[in-house]
């Protein structure tokens, strides 16, 4: 059986992706909705800010579909590995 000490390279690697990821999505959620506002002509500065909330929930929908999209597959190919086939929903 598989160690941390025989994985260690993996559990690197995935932690580095892991850090990317946040800070990419970090990026993603903050600088872009700003980075996009930059050449656009607001009346004021509300509408500004809410255009650039709008932009941030539109992303934070996105990310919670693809968290559901990711989790689902998931957690039902861990159920197949754990539970033997035709043992959930025997009654007898």
């Amino acid at each position: 059986m598989a160690t941390l000490r025989d994985n260690w390279s993996v559990i690197i690697v995935i932690a580095v992706a892991a850090v990317i990821a946040a800070l990419a999505l970090r990026w993603l959620w903050w600088r872009l909705p700003q980075r996009q506002m930059q050449d656009r002509i607001f009346k004021s500065e509300k509408e500004r800010a809410d255009t650039e909330d709008n932009f941030r929930k539109t992303v934070g929908q996105a990310r919670g579909g693809a968290a559901v999209l990711i989790g689902g597959p998931v957690g039902r190919s861990r159920d197949r590995r754990n539970v033997p086939q035709g043992d959930i929903w025997t009654t007898s």
